[in-house]
């Protein structure tokens, strides 16, 4: 393996480590090591307490 190999590795860890914090954070959990279903959840945080999820789904518009 070369650095670069692995250097890219850890990029793309790194990268995905603050994407799945982003998730944590968006659903206001704060990041804990003891806990396994913490992404579990987030998303279900995130995506199942919408009120009128089908509305609020016109209402965010087209992705960017």
């Amino acid at each position: 393996m070369t650095a670069g190999y692995l250097n890219n590795q850890q990029g793309a860890t790194r990268d995905l480590q603050q994407e799945l914090l982003n998730v944590l954070g968006g659903a206001h959990i704060q990041p804990d090591p003891k806990k396994t279903d913490q992404l579990l959840t987030a998303l279900r945080a995130l995506l199942l307490s919408r009120k009128n999820p089908f509305g609020d789904i016109k209402l965010d518009g087209t992705v960017q």
